[in-house]
């Protein structure tokens, strides 16, 4: 669009040189209207990357950023070194290895807070891909239709999230989305929410989550999840007995400097102190569902959620995602063997838990002669007993 713009300038500045001679010099109306030239006077607002990283390879950050112009900056918490060709390219900083991503984000945002970017991009360095099965089993925590370039597109609401949980407190309970099960899905097109509540899963039970968190909160001295949110995330301060969250599993998004100077420096450094006490910090936990609540305000309600009731076991829950997909896909035929599920597979590790590091993949057969979509009976005992091994396997760190 620029060269006809350029092009209109060019003639529109010859006939208001013209009229300027005729008039006797007295000037007259700008070349182009306001809107356009302020447009092109415009800067292009700086783009920042923050990977925090624990061994990942991190090359995969190097062609979007070339593509949107951004400075790509790795926190590194492990000791396995970063590629030579993404050294060249980002800047790299050594960080003690405490807090997970919370820790790097806030040290980040601490650090910087008065030379930030017009625009950050905030991420665990594995590379983005769909969904998420599980440790080391792939999934890169996107939401079907959503791509890593559409964080670093900055936004006029100066924030991009995209939800796909909902987290109730003081229960724990979860409602996951289900475009974040499997990879193409009819009426939910990639967008910040769902456009319904038929969009989220029933509310269902972490189950033994509940209990791990308990545990390492009396181990570490800690706080209930609604105390933490009173003393850390509302500037209210207000006294909540539930509450609803919706947010990013994964830890992925993307800010403007106006948002997170929003809030004064010193609310950051409180966190940030909070997050450097353990490698594997209870506080961790709670900020992945708490991030946008901190920065966009407490008590939002950004999505339409379903009503919170009783909430079924994870297989039920799992058994919902096969029957809205069911109902999905009943009217057309299934193509290329997949019907857009990522290689045939669901994303089945999705589970809502903070920090991952559960989960398996639930796989669905697809006839690539028939396009047929199979669901065998072992399937459905395969969810129970998948449920009952899905044991967290340790700290991510980063």
């Amino acid at each position: 669009m620029w060269v006809p713009l350029v092009l209109v300038a060019f003639l529109q500045t010859g006939l208001a040189s013209e009229e300027h001679e005729m008039s006797g010099g007295k000037s007259t109306a700008p070349c182009l209207p306001e809107s356009q030239r302020s447009s092109l006077s415009r800067p292009k607002p700086s783009i920042e990357i923050v990977l925090a990283r624990y061994g990942e390879d991190t090359s995969w950050a190097l062609a979007p950023s070339k593509r949107h112009g951004a400075h790509i900056r790795i926190y590194n918490k492990g000791t396995e070194p970063v590629a030579d060709d993404v050294r060249n390219a980002a800047s790299v900083v050594a960080l003690p290895n405490v807090g997970r991503e919370s820790h790097t984000y806030l040290h980040h945002i601490v650090s910087n807070y008065d030379n930030l970017a017009d625009w950050t991009v905030f991420s665990q360095a594995d590379a983005p891909s769909f969904g998420y099965k599980g440790h080391r089993e792939g999934g890169g925590h996107l939401v079907a239709g959503v791509t890593f370039d559409d964080y670093l597109t900055p936004r006029n609401d100066s924030a991009y999230f995209v939800y796909n949980q909902i987290v109730q407190l003081p229960s724990m309970h979860h409602s996951s989305r289900y475009s974040y099960f499997y990879e193409t899905l009819l009426e939910d097109k990639g967008d910040v929410c769902p456009p319904s509540e038929h969009g989220w899963t029933p509310w269902w039970d972490l189950g033994w989550f509940v209990d791990f968190i308990a545990d390492k909160v009396k181990k570490q001295e800690g706080m209930g999840a609604l105390d933490f949110y009173r003393k850390y995330i509302d500037a209210s301060k207000t006294e909540r007995r539930s509450l609803e969250i919706s947010y990013a599993q994964g830890a992925r998004f993307a800010l403007s400097r106006t948002v997170i100077q929003s809030q004064e420096k010193h609310v950051y450094e409180r966190l940030l102190a909070e997050l450097a006490l353990n490698e594997d910090p209870w506080s961790g936990y709670y900020m992945e569902w708490m991030w946008a609540d901190l920065f966009l305000g407490a008590g939002r309600a950004p999505c339409n959620a379903p009503t919170h009731g009783t909430a079924v076991s994870h297989p039920e829950m799992m058994e919902a995602v096969l029957r809205h997909f069911d109902l999905q896909t009943s009217s057309r035929s299934l193509s290329s063997g997949t019907s857009g599920i990522s290689s045939g597979s669901i994303s089945g590790g999705s589970t809502g838990i903070s920090g991952g590091n559960i989960g398996r993949a639930y796989k669905y057969i697809v006839s690539d002669a028939q396009s047929q979509f199979l669901v065998p009976l072992q399937a459905i005992w395969a969810v129970a007993m998948l449920t009952a091994a899905m044991l967290f396997e340790g700290p991510t760190c980063a």
